[in-house]
């Protein structure tokens, strides 16, 4: 059901984006919210918490979180270097409202 919606709005183009992008900001106010009183309700938890698997070694445990996190981060900056070279420019984002209308740059000129 979600994909369906996802599909749905992507279909819109920008224009959809804009339109739910307003409502998906009240989201990041929420989770701001938990995570004030996560921290200021619970924090002596937060602090004394054990990690499920963890190793008797906590270098161990420390250099695999950064592991984890480098990866990650490297991930996620391929692919938004991706979608930025794919994006039209911004002189022509209003005339883009679908793949269609900049597909004739992948074309061969031949």
């Amino acid at each position: 059901m979600r994909g369906v919606f996802v599909y749905w709005v992507l279909l819109r183009g920008a224009s959809g984006v804009t339109r739910i992008s307003g409502f998906l900001v009240l989201h990041v106010f929420v989770g701001l919210w938990m995570l004030w009183l996560l921290v200021s309700h619970q924090w002596p938890a937060l602090v004394a918490a054990r990690p499920a698997l963890a190793r008797p070694d906590a270098l161990w445990n420390y250099t695999t979180g950064v592991e984890i996190g480098i990866s990650s981060l490297l991930s996620w900056w391929a692919y938004i270097g991706a979608m930025i070279r794919m994006a039209p420019n911004g002189r022509n984002r209003r005339r883009a409202r679908h793949a269609g209308a900049w597909a004739h740059r992948f074309r061969s000129s031949a």
